[in-house]
């Protein structure tokens, strides 16, 4: 079941996981550097005005400091907290809010996004206002999670995000006008030694801010959780999996 989005339960998990999340987070660091190979490579380095989306600790924010020229760049967080992460940052300016809401700069040469929008409530929304703040010939580069992300937890506690697919991402951008220039799709797998470190990362990643609908956590409910995803999710050395789905798009608005 998709769970219905408490932004300021986000917030609040997000804020309590900054000083574990560079650490933890693995994948969304592989999905910020494939980002940015991804970007350069196709669309260069000249970028006057940049929108970072959901920049939180800075891990793709700062590959952008090394490998962009550009004279503004943009760092908005719902997470105020993150702004200790980009105070040192040169032509850059840090906002705290969530996207989905305020308003956006007109003019943006780029906006780039690293396992972010999975948390958009609407996300074709965003996308629609955000064409209208690009420049002709403007750029979006970003990563997202895809239905499969995090599928262990979701099948036996019932309770996830409501992951669009590549296709669904793919439908939304060409129906708000952007041109795709490169898309992909693949899947991840972390091994852990036991189902309690499963639920460590998570908690380090900050994505424990779903479920809110769910009934808490008892000890009795914490060992059944674990002994099944034991039983159903093995992996070799009496390890066991968690799966993570990243996507990939890189898009433009048309030239009139």
């Amino acid at each position: 079941m998709a769970d219905l989005l408490d932004k300021n339960l986000v917030r609040l998990r997000f804020a309590r996981s900054l000083d574990s999340y560079d650490q933890a987070a693995e994948i969304q660091a592989s999905m910020a550097a494939t980002l940015m190979k991804t970007l350069l490579g196709m669309a260069g380095t000249d970028f006057p005005r940049v929108l970072e989306a959901g920049c939180g600790t800075g891990i793709l924010t700062t590959l952008l400091e090394q490998s962009l020229h550009y004279q503004e760049l943009l760092l908005v967080d719902l997470v105020p907290e993150c702004e200790t992460f980009h105070q040192n940052r040169p032509r850059s300016r840090f906002l705290a809010g969530d996207m989905e809401c305020l308003p956006l700069p007109q003019g943006l040469d780029l906006c780039v996004s690293n396992a972010v929008f999975q948390w958009f409530a609407q996300p074709a929304l965003f996308l629609r206002h955000l064409a209208q703040a690009l420049r002709p010939g403007g750029m979006l580069a970003f990563t997202t999670f895809g239905p499969q992300n995090l599928q262990e937890v979701a099948e036996l506690t019932g309770h996830g995000l409501a992951y669009p697919s590549r296709k669904a991402w793919e439908m939304m951008l060409r129906q708000e006008g952007y041109e795709i220039l490169r898309q992909e799709e693949s899947l991840s797998l972390l091994r852990f030694p036991r189902p309690a470190d499963v639920l460590r990362h998570l908690k380090a990643t900050g994505v424990t801010a779903t479920g809110q609908g769910a009934p808490p956590w008892t000890r009795g409910k914490l060992q059944a959780f674990q002994e099944e995803y034991a039983r159903r999710f093995p992996e070799p050395g009496g390890q066991v999996r968690l799966t993570y789905h990243p996507l990939l798009f890189l898009a433009k608005r048309p030239a009139p």
